[in-house]
């Protein structure tokens, strides 16, 4: 594992395999086809998970007028976090802010939620490039998410950094991630083999990530197992020896 301590020395999974502008081609074209993860096994579960963190946030603020901002950071079509904003919209108020790398998943963003209730937010940021410091400059969330994408960073330190910036004291970071030793890498590799649009890189680890988290001034509040998707729908619901993935949830220190 590369050291985080010396960041000059820190080495991505994808720094010599995958250029930034194939990255940025393939996001550009699943934009329009990411139009069915809510209706997943895996992703039911997991939105019920990140609900739950972010009841038992509202709960700990103990505020009658708290208004929630909710950072997606690195948000693809914005399904995640359309659904998120417009259920828990019933409860309390709530501002949605996504940021993606590729204009085309903003466009497919501000399309889907063109006539919804919630109000969002959609900009275009490389994360990578301290795009954050000046498109998002003075803002602050009570919940930064990301979900599936920490692996397509080349520099997972200097994104966690950037993002710790817009935490609010209080705040939690949320990361969503595949098990890098499990069988549906696996399966994800071969698709990428089947689909060249698909890239395939190795996810980082639970241990990297939050060695990597606590080295920026993080602190993991909680860990959890979660099925992550790439696996057919019944081995998840033969049980949680088939769930391939962890949700983290950080607290600054």
């Amino acid at each position: 594992m590369p050291s985080p301590k010396d960041k000059s020395n820190y080495k991505s999974q994808i720094a010599d395999t995958v250029s930034q502008e194939k990255i940025r081609e393939s996001f550009a074209y699943y934009s329009d086809k990411w139009d069915k993860q809510n209706l997943n096994y895996h992703y039911k579960i997991k939105r019920q998970w990140l609900l739950d963190i972010i009841q038992e946030f509202y709960q700990n603020t103990q505020k009658d007028d708290f208004h929630l901002k909710i950072l997606d950071a690195g948000c693809g079509n914005g399904l995640y976090l359309i659904d998120i904003v417009e259920t828990l919209g019933n409860i309390y108020h709530v501002d949605g802010v996504g940021v993606d790398l590729t204009e085309e998943m903003i466009e497919a963003c501000r399309k889907i939620s063109l006539d919804l209730r919630g109000k969002y937010e959609w900009i275009q940021i490389d994360l990578e490039n301290n795009d954050c410091k000046f498109k998002l400059k003075g803002e602050q969330f009570d919940i930064i998410m990301m979900s599936g994408v920490v692996c397509y960073f080349k520099n997972i330190p200097q994104v966690l950094n950037s993002l710790k910036n817009l935490l609010k004291p209080n705040g939690k970071l949320i990361i969503i991630h595949h098990d890098p030793n499990n069988l549906t890498n696996l399966v994800l590799k071969i698709q990428s083999l089947l689909e060249p649009e698909f890239i395939w890189v190795r996810n980082p680890s639970e241990k990297e990530i939050t060695t990597y988290a606590e080295t920026e001034g993080y602190l993991l509040n909680k860990s959890q197992l979660l099925p992550c998707g790439g696996m057919p729908y019944l081995l998840y619901s033969l049980g949680k020896i088939f769930w391939d993935g962890y949700g983290l949830v950080f607290t600054l220190k």
